[in-house]
């Protein structure tokens, strides 16, 4: 469980570390993904070790994980390259308290080092909430879609 973050909790962003693989995926957990435990180590890696991804934590003063943010570059035809972020996760007990907003400004330093002009993501349409806040974050809606999935066994 984590603690009540008092709102003047010094907040640090950092790059990923071995050590913040059992918080990610405390926290993926918090926010109703079902992410295998078998591996999860592996595909962090994996996704750090490849071009054009990064992955940036956010921690309290002692350094305890607060949230993440992964993005990585898009290539599509149709589109400039673009930095992508894939998934966004502050702890229940650390909203509102900016760590989603250092979060975000370490996406915009990373994607413009790495020469993108644009940010894009997806959000579920039951998230009202962070819709506001991307709203507020200068993100405009830019359409409505259904994702499809399948399975490939």
């Amino acid at each position: 469980m984590n603690p009540k973050v008092p709102s003047q909790t010094p907040l640090i962003c950092r790059g990923i570390a071995v050590k913040d693989v059992p918080g990610i995926f405390r926290l993926c957990h918090e926010l109703g993904y079902e992410p295998h435990q078998t591996g999860f180590g592996d595909r962090i890696a994996d996704i750090i070790e490849r071009p054009g991804n990064a992955v940036f934590v956010a921690a309290d003063a002692e350094d305890g994980l607060l949230g993440f943010i992964h993005v990585f570059i898009r290539h599509a035809i149709e589109i400039k390259p673009c930095a992508e972020i894939q998934a966004l996760v502050v702890g229940q007990a650390a909203r509102r308290r900016g760590v989603s907003e250092l979060l975000m400004r370490a996406v915009e330093e990373w994607a413009r080092a790495e020469g993108v002009q644009r940010l894009s993501l997806y959000c579920s349409s039951h998230c009202d909430e962070a819709h506001d806040f991307y709203a507020a974050q200068g993100f405009d809606a830019a359409t409505t879609a259904a994702w499809f999935k399948k399975g490939l066994d």
